[in-house]
């Protein structure tokens, strides 16, 4: 008998194919299937749909995890198959195996997503300030027709 594996998890990555879900969590694939074979919806996409989670909430599910393998390029890929059989509302905080890296990744996403549009606020506060020097340049010019001297306009 298969071990059904209970835990809670932040959702980091959400895609959907034509027949399922993929779901990531701290850098771990779970596929949560729309339909069973015979055509009608699947106990975890019932919940799914009844929940209808976004990306940084956290769920509470059921899987079943197996050993898997497909060839890419004449290689065999081992992975782990993670199939979501249910899925609920959840409170508190992850799985505790999860919770700590789960953090820390969401800590050191933010920290590089800040460091960067840091990076990205000071060129652009650059350019408006020379931009700024510009066009207080060119309204000179104009007001002050006595001057003649060009102004040179380097693009960027």
């Amino acid at each position: 008998m298969e071990e059904i594996i209970s835990g809670k998890i932040i959702i980091d990555g959400l895609s959907q194919e034509k027949t399922r879900y993929v779901v990531v969590s701290n850098s771990k694939k779970f596929t949560l299937w729309l339909t069973k074979k015979d055509g009608n919806e699947t106990v975890a996409f019932r919940g799914w749909k009844e929940l209808n989670p976004k990306i940084g909430d956290l769920v509470d599910i059921q899987y079943k995890e197996e050993d898997a393998e497909w060839e890419k390029d004449g290689q065999t890929i081992n992975f782990k198959r993670r199939t979501v059989l249910q899925v609920r509302a959840a409170s508190g905080a992850p799985t505790p195996v999860d919770s700590h890296s789960q953090k820390n990744e969401a800590s050191n996403e933010i920290e590089t997503r800040l460091a960067a549009m840091a990076g990205v606020t000071s060129v652009l506060q650059d350019q408006l300030i020379d931009l700024s020097a510009r066009v207080q340049a060119l309204e000179r010019k104009e007001t002050s027709p006595e001057t003649d001297a060009a102004i040179d306009v380097v693009p960027f």
